[in-house]
């Protein structure tokens, strides 16, 4: 490997000095690689600017003061994103010549999450391509996941995901085209994935079909806001959180199960029987089950704010077999796994490092983006503003049309509130 990069370093010297770069000398450089510890030494330049440059090192891509080579730190924080520090130490001894300690290893992740970000620094500067595809189902969905911090508190994970539909064959199926937006902060997530919409897709031909928890921040007015224009949007209320809202307010085991399937049914008479059974048998003895009939009426209040959410495929007339809903949940998987086992708990640095290479790969971009120097890019596009003394504002949507400016009455208490109340009133009525 020395005698290659000397012999590189060689073959570059002539289009060097074409360049008009002065050889000042040559000094020697140790650099980890998976192949072991490679020596070697490398030719300094000097350019027309008076800028110091060694050519080797940037056409390899190896960082200035960096003791690893660039595939080493991909894949070693790779490996940090299914294993903790302490194993992948463990691991890269056993396995390979690579000498790092469980800081060490930490340090790569940071490092390589600050690169991964810089690629949402593109998008927000509006550099991603316009595709407009056209895709007649889209499916969108949102969930949180709860993270323990070093000071025993919680910080929940928001994240978001679009597909369009199942692939493969019996039980061995995956999302087509899935692309998930994560972050600590929902309004980041929720302007990722509005912003890739719009730029990915044209939603005025697209039927979508969203599906939730119905939590805080993913109602489904959320979704409809979400993607607005689209041709049709079908937001359905994730079933199992459904069904244990049901099994955790009703009193009777037997009749919360009769309700569960009232509600697969659709039948409303049905699940209106049953409740008012369910109370009767409550009020007879209301002095000893008052906290029991206040989880009741809470339950009656929770069907009937989102009945016609939990209305069946089968009886929406969408012109697609069903499938595809539901999956945000197994998503969750990578990040709960590395992140909530065996009592895990983190600071806000590692987390936010961690979520980010867990999310390049969930999206199958984490070769691409290690492998571009984002930063060396958008340098280089903050010369060309200053210098044609141009400005460019960061923008939220990259899209061929305005976006329209939208306003929101803050709600603090909960929408069955008098206030609550009337902010849906009013977003009734501006629909029409």
């Amino acid at each position: 490997m020395r005698l290659l990069f000397e012999w590189l370093d060689a073959q570059w010297l002539s289009d060097c000095l074409n360049k008009g770069y002065h050889v000042e000398r040559r000094d020697e450089r140790s650099i980890q690689t998976l192949l072991g510890v490679v020596t070697y030494k490398r030719r300094l330049y000097r350019d027309k600017k008076k800028e110091w440059h060694y050519h080797l090192d940037e056409r390899l891509d190896f960082e200035k003061g960096k003791r690893y080579s660039p595939l080493v730190v991909k894949l070693v924080s790779q490996v940090a994103s299914k294993a903790t520090y302490r194993q992948t130490e463990f691991i890269l001894a056993k396995l390979t010549p690579v000498t790092v300690s469980a800081t060490g290893i930490r340090k790569m992740v940071l490092h390589v999450s600050e690169n991964l970000k810089k690629h949402d620094e593109y998008q927000e500067y509006g550099l991603t391509e316009n595709k407009n595809r056209i895709v007649p189902v889209l499916f969108v969905e949102g969930d949180a996941v709860a993270i323990k911090q070093q000071d025993a508190s919680l910080r929940y994970l928001h994240r978001f995901q679009v597909h369009e539909g199942y692939k493969g064959f019996g039980k061995v199926k995956r999302c087509c085209n899935l692309k998930e937006f994560t972050s600590f902060s929902r309004d980041r997530a929720y302007q990722g994935i509005f912003s890739y919409l719009r730029t990915e897709y044209t939603l005025e031909k697209s039927i979508i079909l969203a599906n939730s928890d119905g939590g805080p921040g993913y109602q489904a007015n959320v979704f409809e806001e979400l993607c607005l224009g689209a041709k049709r949007v079908e937001f359905f209320l994730d079933k199992y959180h459904a069904n244990r809202k049901i099994l955790d307010n009703a009193s009777d085991r037997e009749l919360a199960k009769k309700l569960i399937k009232a509600v697969i049914n659709y039948n409303w008479d049905r699940v209106k029987a049953i409740e008012d059974t369910l109370e009767s048998n409550l009020v007879l003895d209301e002095e000893n089950n008052e906290v029991e009939l206040r989880k009741l009426r809470r339950l009656k209040r929770y069907l009937k704010r989102n009945w016609k959410y939990l209305k069946p495929w089968s009886l929406r007339d969408l012109p697609l077999p069903k499938g595809g809903l539901g999956t945000v949940e197994s998503h969750h998987r990578p990040y709960s796994y590395r992140m909530k086992k065996q009592g895990r708990s983190w600071g806000k640095e590692g987390e936010e490092a961690m979520v980010s290479i867990i999310t390049a790969q969930q999206n199958h971009t984490y070769d691409k983006l290690q492998s571009k120097n984002w930063a060396k890019e958008i340098e280089d596009l903050d010369k060309k503003v200053i210098k044609t003394e141009v400005k460019y504002d960061k923008i939220n949507v990259n899209n061929r049309t305005e976006a329209i400016k939208q306003g929101n009455i803050p709600n603090d208490g909960p929408a069955s509130s008098n206030f609550g109340r009337f902010k849906k009133e009013l977003r009734g009525r501006n629909n029409l």
